[in-house]
């Protein structure tokens, strides 16, 4: 598109100039129906009056230099940016990834921009109209939220792509022998080196491959073929049943014969019956499961399958030793109710718990575990590294899955302990921005330190596992030739299957009789 201009107005940055749009978008408004644009530039002035300049992020017009329809009362029109199914060009920016691999049907617009205003430009060929727009970032960054991607399917994120990761990655430098050979040899299939963590503006293309520590949670959550998905990421144990006996996770510390599924069913079902919170949570039954199919894998010389479940199971390990994920106070001190002469959490769901999540006080749960350690990743990485370096690896005597389960419990202990959830819920200041308040947490010593050793238990802990699954399933039976790095289309197969490490409601879990000690 050649350069426009018109006394006083004209284009600081053009997008394509006279080659292919860069972007298409679809517009939906109330009054002229549906749109399809394409974006013309970026800092439109629109506006020099009395010494200052008005800038629009975004002028949008018609496909293939059309005029835009754009008319008063199309203010608020939400833009979308529609991704091309397959590359055109494979040097067109964004245009290259690789087609969706479920819900065909559906169109996957990713919200780019808002419109707020029309400009009408005279030139050659006449007067042409045009959309003027605000990036939906900018929108969210000065009003300070965040944009829900659905209320059905938790977090985007647990611990962040910083930890998750890092994990993984790490925990691959804990081992010995034949196991380490193979596992280091796939490092970078199951996690991100600290330095990569460290760079700005670091992410992961959720449509290409997704390295195995973060499957659960980029690929998993949200995926119709794993409705339970969410529940194996935590588990809030941390509250009296609802007939006032101990907390679930005291009750497992006491006696490991309680780390089963059907003592947990019944301890869920007395909230659900009581029309209370909390939510059942499945995570060490999770570990349990991948335990087993990672032994289950060697006896089959199923080298494949051992990565995939051992790289996976980085994440549920990670989410044992993040303290909000083993209490009811996940988000806060939810709104309560009375049962019986104590209090128990509002039902997920309910209107007052709705209303609860709209508070800037739920959203602590992701500043902690996320945005804090995206204060300075470098350095949070150079703290776990310290801890890990003063130590040696962790020796699990794990023979068996309901061991490996009962191992994440005293993880999840471990982690309250050093910082509870009320800890971080008093040294949060809701009336801040969601910045300052990770920084805030990020700069009191006690959180940096307590959350430094929580990740570093986590990658001693998931080497632990791998270790006693390797003996398990005589892993150094393998022959050498078997102990080289997996192609990443291989994994990509595996982790797409709803069937591989299904995901079990705890009713399913309790009915099965396999995770019973």
């Amino acid at each position: 598109m050649p350069k426009i201009n018109r006394d006083g107005v004209n284009i600081y940055y053009e997008v394509h100039g006279s080659g292919p749009p860069l972007l298409l978008t679809h517009g939906y408004s109330s009054t002229s129906g549906m749109w399809q644009g394409q974006i013309e530039a970026l800092f439109y002035r629109y506006r020099s009056m009395g010494g200052f300049d008005y800038i629009s992020d975004l002028l949008i017009g018609g496909t293939d230099g059309k005029s835009l329809p754009t008319m008063p009362g199309d203010s608020g029109t939400l833009w979308f940016y529609d991704p091309p199914v397959e590359a055109t060009n494979p040097h067109d920016l964004e245009h290259s990834h690789a087609p969706a691999d479920r819900g065909r049907r559906a169109q996957r617009l990713r919200p780019v921009a808002m419109q707020w205003g029309g400009s009408r430009i005279g030139g050659d060929g006449g007067r042409a109209t045009y959309a003027l727009g605000t990036f939906v970032s900018s929108i969210a960054r000065v009003l300070d939220v965040e944009i829900i991607r659905d209320w059905n399917i938790g977090h985007e994120e647990y611990w962040g792509k910083i930890g998750h990761f890092s994990i993984g990655f790490k925990a691959c430098d804990r081992l010995a022998g034949k196991l380490s050979t193979l596992m280091r040899a796939n490092q970078d299939l199951i996690g991100v080196d600290s330095a990569t963590l460290a760079e700005d503006g670091f992410k992961v293309d959720r449509d290409k491959f997704v390295p195995l520590a973060d499957v659960p949670d980029y690929k998993w959550i949200g995926n119709p073929g794993r409705a339970f998905e969410n529940i194996q990421h935590f588990a809030d144990i941390d509250i009296q049943g609802i007939d006032g006996s101990d907390p679930l996770i005291d009750r497992c510390l006491a006696d490991p014969n309680n780390v089963a599924a059907s003592v947990w069913k019944s301890f869920f079902d007395g909230f659900a019956d009581a029309g209370v919170g909390p939510d059942p949570g499945a995570l060490p039954f999770r570990v349990w499961q991948l335990w087993e199919l990672m032994v289950d894998s060697l006896k089959n010389k199923d080298v494949l399958h051992f990565v995939a479940a051992g790289g996976v199971m980085a994440h549920y390990v990670g989410d044992a030793s993040q303290p909000l994920h083993c209490s009811y106070l996940h988000h806060g001190v939810p709104p309560m109710v009375e049962v019986g002469g104590r209090e128990y959490p509002v039902r997920h769901g309910s209107p007052d718990w709705n209303a609860f999540a709209k508070t800037r006080e739920y959203k602590i749960h992701g500043i902690y575990e996320e945005q804090m350690l995206e204060v300075d990743p470098a350095q949070a990485m150079q703290d776990v590294d310290d801890v890990l370096a003063a130590r040696n690896p962790l020796k699990l005597n794990i023979t068996r899955g309901h061991q490996a389960a009962v191992a994440m419990i005293r993880l999840m202990d471990d982690a309250r302990k050093r910082l509870t959830p009320q800890q971080i819920i008093d040294l949060d200041d809701p009336s801040l921005t969601q910045p300052q308040r990770a920084r805030r947490l990020w700069e009191t010593p006690k959180v940096r330190t307590a959350t430094a050793r929580c990740i570093a238990d986590s990658v001693d802990a998931l080497a632990a596992l791998w270790t006693s699954a390797w003996k398990a399933g005589n892993g150094d039976t393998l022959a050498a030739g078997k102990l080289t790095a997996l192609d990443p289309d291989d994994l990509v197969e595996v982790y797409r299957k709803s069937k591989f490490a299904q995901s079990f409601s705890l009713d399913e879990m309790a009915a099965s009789g396999d995770f019973e000690p």
